[in-house]
């Protein structure tokens, strides 16, 4: 069973308008789809890179993949638990995706968000578009099934993430994958797309993300998140020509 959750499910009347209304849009905007930790990751982060604030006895922090056959779950003394994924450079991320452990009963119902372009110490949370407050997120109602968030912001540049899982059933059990536009962390100038008004199938924002691939050229005297930044609006003027 797949859920897929956008954001903005709560909310003033106003607000709640523009949840059917974006809802309408997405579904004709494609989003970043690559797993990170998961079966089919692409430039696969490794276990290592998958680290928590605390975790109980037999659920450490790579239990959250989603094929562990198991599930993190934290020390049940830990007041502020996450986990936490560092992609190895940044990338885009569009959304999340949620398990419990399953045949257990135990999963995270709600959760928080934050991210970090580069450091793995300062960290900036997913808000509400409509009250600037914490966005929460809600994920699981079993064990089983795989639950999707996408963010109001599909394409977010970053490279740490933590959840923090806010509320669940029974203990806050939990496996999980990003979506992402894997690039496999390259660190010199990209090659950026061309603006050609050639529509296909191949023409979507993610597909020409992923067109952004480095040339074996000489190191960028540009910042990494410039040569990101000018990528995604090329990709953004190039889909917008295509409809």
């Amino acid at each position: 069973m797949l859920v897929i959750m956008h954001e903005n499910m709560l909310g003033f009347f106003i607000c709640l308008v523009a949840v059917l209304i974006t809802t309408e849009q997405s579904q004709e905007t494609e989003y970043c789809q690559d797993p990170v930790i998961g079966l089919g990751a692409y430039c696969r982060a490794e276990e290592s890179w998958i680290t928590a604030s605390s975790s109980k006895p037999g659920h450490p922090a790579p239990a959250a993949i989603n094929t562990s056959g198991s599930a993190w779950i934290p020390h049940y003394e830990d007041k502020e638990p996450y986990i936490q994924l560092d992609m190895g450079w940044t990338d885009w991320i569009s959304g999340i995706q949620t398990q419990g452990e399953e045949g257990t009963n135990n999963w995270v119902s709600t959760y928080a968000v934050s991210h970090s372009f580069q450091s793995p110490c300062e960290y900036e949370y997913i808000t509400d578009k409509c009250t600037g407050e914490i966005k929460v997120f809600y994920a699981n109602i079993d064990d089983s099934s795989i639950v999707i968030n996408i963010f109001d912001e599909e394409f977010i540049v970053t490279r740490f993430v933590r959840i923090y899982p806010l509320t669940s059933n029974n203990v806050p059990a939990l496996r999980f994958d990003l979506l992402a536009c894997r690039t496999c962390g390259h660190h010199v100038p990209p090659i950026y797309p061309t603006l050609d008004n050639h529509a296909s199938e191949h023409n979507s924002i993610p597909a020409c993300l992923m067109k952004c691939r480095d040339s074996d050229e000489v190191e960028s005297e540009i910042p990494q998140e410039v040569d990101m930044e000018q990528c995604m609006e090329l990709c953004k003027e190039k889909a917008g020509g295509n409809k």
